[in-house]
Parts: structure tokens; C-alpha cells; sequence
């Protein structure tokens, strides 16, 4: 049975326990889009299952831990490219009034209302035909309150703070620990994130550490500079916008919910750069690694 050996090495102290573990899971591998109360049939099941979460011997790091080993035992035995895919995700409870304890996710610009719920952050492993693998790493992101302050001092913040104290420094934990792993070194890996990943530290950070990535652009940086307060003659964008293309691709994306769609044309064009540090960032602020990235 998959269960048995996806968390075999997991150990609550309590066989019972871990009996308790597998029916839940298997409930919840039948009817994942459903709650406790739908997943399971009987009362008995129900109640088994709210006892099994608030029992003291059981917490969501044991049960993660005992995946992500077998997770990385499945990227030892692949023999293809592997793609760590990193993301937030924002979890809405905004109507569970009753429910302590949630962090902010958004804020409505207009009513000022925050919804309530949770951020978590993963970082999910498959081969590069997207086979999945499993999870090699899942970290909750506290945020008890949303800054209220102007955009302006919020910029001043954003600009005076380190990276470790930023949230964006998710993404920098979740590289750094994989890259730690012996497999890291043995299989060729490439890190990918979203937008929220085109920050300078997250590049040097994967330079550092020789970590192969790939990272959607959200700013049009200025790039080719020897110094980095000198004047800028490239922007990223434009840079790459008027290379030949090396390939291209048609495909078709959805534009509704109906099977309405649209032709849409993907070209890929590449070549080497230089990334300057952002004239913001500062030796006392950031330290002294303010190289340039090639």
C-alpha cells in the first residue's frame, strides 16, 4: 500500500496512532476537496479524526518530515532533470469568524477589511516531465498585521530592512535548504519561482551556492553596468526584446470558463548579462557581498 511506504518512517510513539494516521490519510486521499465531516461516513471516523489532531503526540512536522524523506528518496533513484518549484499560497478563511490564530493575507484598498487565513509557502519537486515527486520543503509565513503606513514609508521600509527581515526571505530559506542536501550535488537541479523571486539577494544567493534557476521577471532592472550608481544603458526587457529568437512556440490559452480560446505566440531568446546591485542596497544594510552577478 502507498501509505505504508510513503510514511514509513514516520513514529508518533504510539502504534494506534499511527493506524489512526493511515485511515485519516486514506479518507482524505478519496475526497480531498471535501471536509472532515463530508470525508468520513460515521460519527465514530469524525470524532476519531478531530481526537487524532489534537493529541499532543501529533504535529504537522512529523507527518511532513516522513514525506519529504521520500521525497528526496524518489530524486536519488530519478535519472532526469529536476524542477523545484517554489510558491505561496494563500489559504481564504475569511468567513470563519471563530477561528484564532489566522495571519492576514489580504486587504481590501477600498473597505480596508482584511481577510484572515493562512500563508504557506512549498517547494515542490518533479522531473522535467513534470512527473511529480513530492514535497522537499513546507514553512507557514506568520503575518499578524498588515502595515497600514503610505506607500512612501512602506518603500522606505522595503529599502532599509535586510532580506532576513522580509518575508521575500522564504525563498531564500527554502533554496539554501535543499541546496544543503547531498542529492543537491549529485542531481541536476533547477530552482523556479514566480515573480515574488526576482529580488537581487534571491540571484546572489543561487549564485553563491552554484544553484541553477529560473525566475519569472517582475522588474525591468537595468543590467550591463560596471558600477552600479553609474548611468543605465540596458533594461532587461528592451535587452531581450530585440534578440532573435532561438525557438518558437504556438499554444492555446483558455479564456473563459467555456472552451473559448486564443492563439498565443512564445518565443525564447537568451543571453549572458550582468545583474548590478540595486543602488538601495547598502554595505551596512546588506553586507559586503554587493557584487555583481554575471
Amino acid at each position: 500500500m502507498w501509505l505504508d511506504t510513503e510514511f514509513s518512517p514516520i513514529e508518533f510513539g504510539d502504534q494506534r496512532l499511527i493506524k489512526r494516521f493511515k485511515e485519516i490519510m486514506n479518507g482524505f486521499m478519496k475526497k480531498a476537496q471535501c471536509s472532515i465531516s463530508s470525508t468520513f461516513d460515521t460519527w465514530s471516523s469524525i470524532k476519531g479524526c478531530y481526537r487524532f489532531f489534537s493529541n499532543d503526540k501529533v504535529n504537522s512536522k512529523l507527518i511532513i518530515d516522513a514525506h519529504i524523506t521520500s521525497t528526496l528518496s524518489r530524486i536519488e533513484q530519478e535519472e532526469r532533470q529536476i524542477l523545484i518549484i517554489h510558491d505561496t499560497t494563500y489559504i481564504d478563511y475569511k468567513n470563519r469568524k471563530k477561528t484564532v490564530d489566522l495571519d492576514c493575507i489580504t486587504q481590501n484598498l477600498q473597505s480596508k477589511n482584511i481577510a484572515k487565513g493562512l500563508i504557506l509557502h512549498n517547494s515542490f519537486a518533479v522531473n522535467d516531465i513534470s512527473i511529480p515527486l513530492g514535497l522537499v520543503n513546507q514553512k507557514f509565513i506568520e503575518r499578524k498585521e498588515i502595515n497600514a503606513a503610505s506607500k512612501k514609508v512602506k518603500k522606505h521600509l522595503i529599502h532599509n530592512n535586510p532580506v532576513e527581515e522580509k518575508e521575500s526571505y522564504r525563498w531564500i530559506e527554502a533554496i539554501k535548504s535543499f541546496q544543503r542536501l547531498e542529492c543537491s550535488k549529485q542531481k541536476d537541479v533547477v530552482h523556479i519561482t514566480d515573480r515574488e523571486g526576482d529580488f537581487y539577494e534571491l540571484y546572489r544567493e543561487c549564485s553563491d551556492l552554484d544553484a541553477q534557476f529560473l525566475i519569472r521577471a517582475s522588474h525591468n532592472r537595468a543590467i550591463n553596468k560596471i558600477k552600479r550608481r553609474e548611468p543605465c544603458e540596458d533594461k532587461a526587457f528592451d535587452y531581450f526584446r530585440f534578440l532573435k529568437p532561438e525557438a518558437k512556440i504556438t499554444i492555446d490559452i483558455q479564456v473563459n470558463k467555456e472552451t473559448k480560446y486564443r492563439k498565443a505566440e512564445l518565443s525564447i531568446a537568451f543571453k549572458k548579462f550582468t545583474l548590478p546591485p540595486p543602488p538601495n542596497r547598502t554595505v551596512k544594510k546588506d553586507g559586503e557581498k554587493l557584487h555583481n552577478i554575471d
